[in-house]
């Protein structure tokens, strides 16, 4: 058979369909027959394919956003006002409380607020009176080898100490092994004995104007932070045993990785200026992540706490909650989760500060 011209009985033999021919045209009919459609031309096939591949690419990233991304620090600040102070809004701090478990609930005399470490002191507030008494250490002893000592003298709280071993521990590690105790906390008197002994020595070497100059920003004889079993003064060393490195610690490798790694263990720095000092206060694990996350100072962050009343920072294996409520009466109750541990403080402005340390494990 032709292609094209066939005859009705040729048309309906070989497959032509049980349409007949229309009228008047019984005779041989000039057709061609229906094509059939390939994979190539097929357009229903083709739009399937299409939307399977979407729905699969959709899928895919639903998949993806649903595990959570690891944490960056610092994260990206979204400024808000609160109290006069910018507060950075990082991912896995709120400012809000807990929600579900059992509570307890726990009453605080007035020694064990004083007993705490969130005090704040300066020329308005100075440090109350049954404060500042724990019972100290010598670094050197008690730190057995692990906290470098510029010499055998400074004290401090064991709470301390065994802090600053896992401190310099982590700096090693992370090869910055430079850095020594240069300051702990002193006894009322002792900073102005310290200043002199020291302005002695000095003078030997150079004239009274320069030795004064290098010597009363590290001994700040003034300050009652000193008499806290909490701060400490760490520096790296220097040529001369008696003058310890001057440059700003954000200005040298080994002192931007203290810095970076100092509040992994619970300090925070501390002094009339922040940026400039080598003052460090150990305020604990969970005020010194929150301080982190914030960016903020001892004082500011105070304020905050003050402003917001709570303040809950996530992590993956650990959530810490803060709490802030007045104390005008010198003791306080405060309402904890019942699976948490508690250190509690006085912030030395009528406030009372609890932080409380909750597992995420099961």
């Amino acid at each position: 058979m032709t292609d094209g011209v066939f005859t009705e009985r040729e048309w309906l033999r070989n497959g032509g369909g049980v349409v007949r021919s229309p009228a008047g045209h019984w005779g041989a009919l000039c057709t061609r027959p229906a094509v059939k459609k390939s994979i190539h031309r097929n357009r229903k096939l083709h739009g399937g394919m299409l939307a399977a591949s979407l729905m699969v690419s959709a899928l895919i990233a639903l998949c993806f956003s649903a595990h959570p991304r690891p944490r960056v620090f610092p994260l990206a600040a979204i400024p808000a006002a609160a109290a006069g102070v910018r507060i950075r809004q990082v991912d896995g701090l709120t400012f809000d409380a807990p929600t579900g478990g059992s509570m307890r609930s726990i009453t605080c005399t007035e020694e064990e607020l004083l007993a705490g470490k969130l005090l704040l002191l300066d020329g308005q507030r100075p440090l109350p009176e049954p404060a500042g008494k724990a019972a100290l250490e010598s670094i050197a002893t008690y730190g057995k080898g692990m906290v470098p000592v510029n010499d055998l003298s400074p004290v401090s709280g064991r709470e301390t100490i065994r802090a600053l071993a896992k401190l310099f521990v982590l700096l090693r590690e992370n090869g910055a092994g430079s850095f020594a105790v240069w300051q702990g906390t002193r006894s009322p008197g002792s900073g102005a004995e310290e200043w002199r002994r020291r302005m002695q020595a000095m003078v030997q070497k150079t004239d009274v104007d320069t030795a004064i100059a290098l010597l009363a920003p590290q001994c700040d004889a003034s300050s009652e932070e000193w008499l806290l079993p909490y701060t400490v003064e760490l520096r790296m060393p220097s040529p001369d045993p008696e003058l310890p490195d001057p440059t700003p610690l954000a200005e040298t490798e080994q002192g931007r990785r203290l810095l970076q790694l100092a509040w992994h263990c619970g300090f925070v720095r501390c002094g009339s200026k922040e940026e400039d000092t080598f003052r460090f206060r150990y305020v604990g694990q969970a005020h010194a992540i929150a301080m982190t996350y914030l960016d903020v100072s001892l004082s500011d962050y105070i304020r905050i706490l003050h402003e917001k009343r709570n303040i809950t920072v996530r992590t993956r294996e650990t959530t810490y909650h803060i709490q802030c409520i007045p104390a005008p009466e010198g003791y306080a109750q405060f309402h904890v989760p019942a699976n948490s541990e508690v250190e509690v403080s006085a912030d030395n402005t009528g406030w009372a500060v609890a932080a409380c340390t909750i597992s995420n494990k099961p």
